[in-house]
Protein backbone atom coordinates (compact mmCIF):
# COMPACT_ATOMS: atom_id res chain seq x y z
CA UNK A 1 0.00 0.00 0.00
CA UNK A 2 2.67 2.45 1.05
CA UNK A 3 4.63 1.79 -2.52
CA UNK A 4 1.28 2.33 -4.27
CA UNK A 5 0.88 5.36 -2.49
CA UNK A 6 4.33 6.76 -3.56
CA UNK A 7 3.77 6.77 -7.56
CA UNK A 8 0.00 7.33 -7.35
CA UNK A 9 -1.30 9.81 -9.05
CA UNK A 10 2.28 11.39 -10.39
CA UNK A 11 3.42 12.41 -13.57
CA UNK A 12 5.53 9.76 -15.85
CA UNK A 13 8.65 11.26 -14.98
CA UNK A 14 8.14 11.94 -11.35
CA UNK A 15 6.47 8.45 -11.13
CA UNK A 16 9.47 6.64 -12.82
CA UNK A 17 11.57 8.44 -10.28
CA UNK A 18 9.91 7.46 -7.35
CA UNK A 19 9.93 3.74 -8.59
CA UNK A 20 13.77 3.83 -8.58
CA UNK A 21 13.79 5.36 -4.86
CA UNK A 22 11.52 2.84 -3.60
CA UNK A 23 13.69 0.98 -1.89
CA UNK A 24 17.54 2.09 -0.83
CA UNK A 25 20.73 0.17 -1.72
CA UNK A 26 21.24 -3.14 0.84
CA UNK A 27 23.57 -2.45 3.05
CA UNK A 28 26.47 -4.98 2.83
CA UNK A 29 27.40 -4.18 6.79
CA UNK A 30 24.27 -4.95 7.54
CA UNK A 31 23.62 -8.12 5.38
CA UNK A 32 27.12 -9.65 6.98
CA UNK A 33 25.60 -8.88 10.37
CA UNK A 34 22.83 -10.79 9.81
CA UNK A 35 24.72 -13.64 8.43
CA UNK A 36 26.99 -13.87 11.05
CA UNK A 37 24.15 -14.05 13.44
CA UNK A 38 22.42 -17.22 11.87
CA UNK A 39 25.78 -19.00 11.36
CA UNK A 40 26.56 -18.28 15.24
CA UNK A 41 22.74 -18.99 16.38
CA UNK A 42 22.47 -22.20 14.22
CA UNK A 43 26.18 -23.43 13.51
CA UNK A 44 25.43 -26.93 12.72
CA UNK A 45 23.87 -25.77 9.73
CA UNK A 46 27.25 -24.74 8.22
CA UNK A 47 29.33 -27.89 9.27
CA UNK A 48 28.34 -29.35 6.36
CA UNK A 49 29.17 -28.54 2.71
CA UNK A 50 26.71 -27.78 -0.08
CA UNK A 51 26.27 -27.67 -3.53
CA UNK A 52 23.93 -25.36 -5.62
CA UNK A 53 22.56 -26.92 -8.89
CA UNK A 54 20.85 -25.42 -12.11
CA UNK A 55 17.30 -27.05 -13.16
CA UNK A 56 19.50 -28.45 -15.98
CA UNK A 57 21.51 -30.49 -13.67
CA UNK A 58 24.65 -28.41 -13.57
CA UNK A 59 26.22 -28.27 -10.41
CA UNK A 60 27.24 -24.08 -10.33
CA UNK A 61 28.54 -23.91 -6.54
CA UNK A 62 30.36 -25.90 -4.20
CA UNK A 63 31.22 -25.00 -0.86
CA UNK A 64 33.49 -27.27 1.88
CA UNK A 65 32.35 -27.42 5.43
CA UNK A 66 32.94 -24.41 7.51
CA UNK A 67 35.93 -23.37 9.31
CA UNK A 68 34.10 -22.69 12.48
CA UNK A 69 37.80 -20.80 14.01
CA UNK A 70 37.47 -17.41 14.13
CA UNK A 71 39.10 -14.93 11.69
CA UNK A 72 42.51 -13.11 12.50
CA UNK A 73 41.32 -10.04 12.48
CA UNK A 74 37.49 -8.55 12.77
CA UNK A 75 37.40 -6.96 9.31
CA UNK A 76 38.75 -10.01 7.16
CA UNK A 77 37.56 -10.68 3.71
CA UNK A 78 34.15 -13.00 4.15
CA UNK A 79 35.17 -16.30 3.58
CA UNK A 80 32.87 -19.33 1.94
CA UNK A 81 30.39 -19.79 4.16
CA UNK A 82 29.70 -15.97 5.61
CA UNK A 83 29.75 -15.44 1.79
CA UNK A 84 27.53 -17.60 0.68
CA UNK A 85 24.80 -16.91 3.88
CA UNK A 86 24.97 -13.05 2.73
CA UNK A 87 24.06 -13.85 -0.92
CA UNK A 88 20.89 -15.92 -0.03
CA UNK A 89 19.97 -13.55 2.41
CA UNK A 90 20.28 -10.47 0.30
CA UNK A 91 18.22 -13.11 -2.50
CA UNK A 92 15.43 -13.38 0.23
CA UNK A 93 15.65 -9.37 0.81
CA UNK A 94 15.05 -8.87 -2.76
CA UNK A 95 12.19 -11.11 -3.16
CA UNK A 96 10.36 -9.39 -0.33
CA UNK A 97 10.88 -5.70 -1.82
CA UNK A 98 10.38 -6.78 -5.43
CA UNK A 99 6.96 -8.47 -4.47
CA UNK A 100 5.91 -6.26 -1.97
CA UNK A 101 6.71 -3.07 -3.36
CA UNK A 102 8.27 -2.80 -6.54
CA UNK A 103 5.76 -4.83 -8.93
CA UNK A 104 3.08 -3.21 -6.82
CA UNK A 105 4.22 0.26 -7.79
CA UNK A 106 5.00 -0.95 -11.21
CA UNK A 107 1.74 -2.49 -12.01
CA UNK A 108 -0.13 1.02 -10.82
CA UNK A 109 2.22 2.96 -13.13
CA UNK A 110 1.29 0.87 -16.16
CA UNK A 111 -2.50 1.47 -15.39
CA UNK A 112 -1.70 4.99 -15.15
CA UNK A 113 0.40 5.85 -18.08
CA UNK A 114 1.99 4.69 -21.12
CA UNK A 115 5.58 5.18 -22.16
CA UNK A 116 7.41 5.39 -25.40
CA UNK A 117 10.88 4.85 -26.23
CA UNK A 118 11.15 8.40 -27.16
CA UNK A 119 10.92 9.23 -23.49
CA UNK A 120 12.96 6.86 -21.83
CA UNK A 121 15.45 8.10 -24.83
CA UNK A 122 15.61 11.62 -23.61
CA UNK A 123 15.61 10.50 -19.72
CA UNK A 124 18.87 8.10 -20.84
CA UNK A 125 20.25 11.05 -23.03
CA UNK A 126 20.02 13.71 -19.70
CA UNK A 127 21.70 10.72 -17.38
CA UNK A 128 24.88 10.90 -15.92
CA UNK A 129 25.40 7.32 -15.60
CA UNK A 130 24.51 6.42 -19.12
CA UNK A 131 27.84 6.25 -21.36
CA UNK A 132 27.04 8.37 -24.72
CA UNK A 133 25.79 5.97 -27.62
CA UNK A 134 23.81 3.39 -25.25
CA UNK A 135 21.23 5.67 -25.08
CA UNK A 136 18.79 3.77 -27.46
CA UNK A 137 19.62 0.27 -26.24
CA UNK A 138 18.96 1.34 -22.29
CA UNK A 139 15.42 2.77 -23.57
CA UNK A 140 14.72 -0.42 -24.94
CA UNK A 141 15.39 -2.36 -22.38
CA UNK A 142 13.44 0.05 -19.78
CA UNK A 143 10.39 -0.14 -22.10
CA UNK A 144 10.37 -3.78 -22.21
CA UNK A 145 10.82 -3.77 -17.71
CA UNK A 146 8.08 -1.25 -17.88
CA UNK A 147 5.57 -3.41 -20.36
CA UNK A 148 6.12 -6.52 -18.11
CA UNK A 149 8.58 -7.97 -20.49
CA UNK A 150 11.49 -9.31 -17.68
CA UNK A 151 13.12 -11.61 -19.63
CA UNK A 152 13.50 -9.62 -22.48
CA UNK A 153 14.57 -6.51 -20.46
CA UNK A 154 17.28 -8.67 -18.66
CA UNK A 155 18.93 -9.70 -22.24
CA UNK A 156 19.18 -6.14 -23.30
CA UNK A 157 20.49 -4.61 -19.82
CA UNK A 158 22.59 -6.91 -17.95
CA UNK A 159 25.54 -6.47 -20.71
CA UNK A 160 24.87 -2.75 -20.33
CA UNK A 161 25.34 -2.80 -16.24
CA UNK A 162 28.57 -4.73 -17.15
CA UNK A 163 29.49 -1.88 -19.45
CA UNK A 164 28.44 0.79 -17.36
CA UNK A 165 30.89 -0.65 -14.66
CA UNK A 166 33.68 -0.92 -17.01
CA UNK A 167 32.92 2.51 -18.00
CA UNK A 168 33.17 3.83 -14.43
CA UNK A 169 36.27 2.09 -13.77
CA UNK A 170 38.41 3.33 -16.75
CA UNK A 171 37.48 6.85 -15.82
CA UNK A 172 38.71 6.61 -12.30
CA UNK A 173 42.15 5.17 -13.78
CA UNK A 174 41.51 1.23 -13.33
CA UNK A 175 43.16 -1.68 -15.92
CA UNK A 176 39.84 -3.06 -17.27
CA UNK A 177 42.38 -5.11 -20.08
CA UNK A 178 43.82 -8.29 -19.63
CA UNK A 179 46.56 -9.34 -21.89
CA UNK A 180 47.26 -13.16 -22.92
CA UNK A 181 51.25 -14.69 -23.79
CA UNK A 182 50.61 -13.39 -27.31
CA UNK A 183 49.93 -9.36 -25.92
CA UNK A 184 46.08 -9.78 -27.10
CA UNK A 185 43.88 -7.57 -25.16
CA UNK A 186 40.85 -8.44 -23.86
CA UNK A 187 37.94 -6.63 -21.53
CA UNK A 188 38.02 -7.97 -18.07
CA UNK A 189 34.40 -9.62 -17.55
CA UNK A 190 31.87 -8.60 -14.81
CA UNK A 191 33.38 -10.27 -12.01
CA UNK A 192 36.74 -9.49 -12.41
CA UNK A 193 35.75 -6.06 -12.79
CA UNK A 194 34.04 -6.50 -9.29
CA UNK A 195 36.81 -8.13 -7.98
CA UNK A 196 39.07 -4.69 -8.60
CA UNK A 197 39.75 -2.96 -5.51
CA UNK A 198 38.71 -0.40 -7.58
CA UNK A 199 35.54 -0.89 -8.00
CA UNK A 200 35.17 -0.51 -4.39
CA UNK A 201 36.24 3.03 -4.81
CA UNK A 202 34.34 4.38 -7.72
CA UNK A 203 30.85 2.36 -6.74
CA UNK A 204 31.10 2.12 -3.19
CA UNK A 205 31.02 -1.62 -1.44
CA UNK A 206 27.02 -1.13 -1.00
CA UNK A 207 26.48 -1.33 -4.85
CA UNK A 208 29.70 -3.60 -5.17
CA UNK A 209 28.04 -6.34 -3.33
CA UNK A 210 24.44 -5.67 -4.68
CA UNK A 211 26.18 -6.04 -7.77
CA UNK A 212 27.94 -9.28 -7.62
CA UNK A 213 24.69 -10.93 -5.29
CA UNK A 214 22.54 -10.35 -8.27
CA UNK A 215 24.95 -10.20 -11.28
CA UNK A 216 27.95 -12.68 -10.46
CA UNK A 217 27.54 -15.09 -7.56
CA UNK A 218 26.85 -18.39 -8.64
CA UNK A 219 24.93 -19.19 -5.12
CA UNK A 220 22.36 -16.33 -6.53
CA UNK A 221 21.06 -15.83 -9.80
CA UNK A 222 23.63 -14.73 -11.38
CA UNK A 223 22.43 -12.98 -14.15
CA UNK A 224 25.18 -12.28 -16.01
CA UNK A 225 25.40 -15.44 -16.87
Amino acid sequence: ADARRRVDGRDKVAALGDLGMLSPLVSCEAVMSQAKEGIQEFPLSNLFGSETYRTSGQKVFSRPGADMTPPSTPDAEPDETLWSAMVRDHGILTSLVVQGRILPALELIRLQHQFSAALLFDLCRYSPFIPSGHEWTWARGLLHGLDGDFVSAVCVLVPQIEHVVRVQLKQAGAHTLVTDERGVETEKGLSALLDDQKSIEVLGVDLCFELKALFTASQGPNFRN
